[in-house]
């Protein structure tokens, strides 16, 4: 292995870096945030069915109820809202919240 490594460098073909951890770096982390689409039917917010009372509504779903970091503004689509919530801890139920699905990207 080393004389590869020899002929590798000699070539300039390696960096002595390649195999090295970065600095101040022992192991491999796990992720401790995911994120995530959130659908939800539109009768989750009160008539009349405004993006601005959607985004009120996933606010309060993606980061109080999921305790996700941040929310997208939803998009109202064939009678769904759809929305992505960022930085949400790992392991959130698919079925997390009522008629919802939460799906981890």
């Amino acid at each position: 292995m080393q004389s590869i490594v020899l002929v590798a460098a000699a070539l300039g073909l390696a960096m002595p870096t390649i195999a090295s951890p970065l600095a101040g770096s022992s192991k491999i982390e796990a992720r401790t945030t995911v994120d995530g689409i959130l659908t939800c039917d539109s009768n989750i917010v009160s008539s009349p069915i405004t993006a601005q009372r959607g985004a009120a509504a996933y606010t309060v779903l993606c980061i109080q109820s999921l305790r996700c970091q941040h929310s997208v503004a939803p998009t109202l689509a064939v009678n769904e809202f759809i929305v992505s919530c960022i930085g949400c801890p790992v392991g959130i139920s698919e079925n997390a919240i009522g008629d919802c699905i939460f799906v981890t990207q």
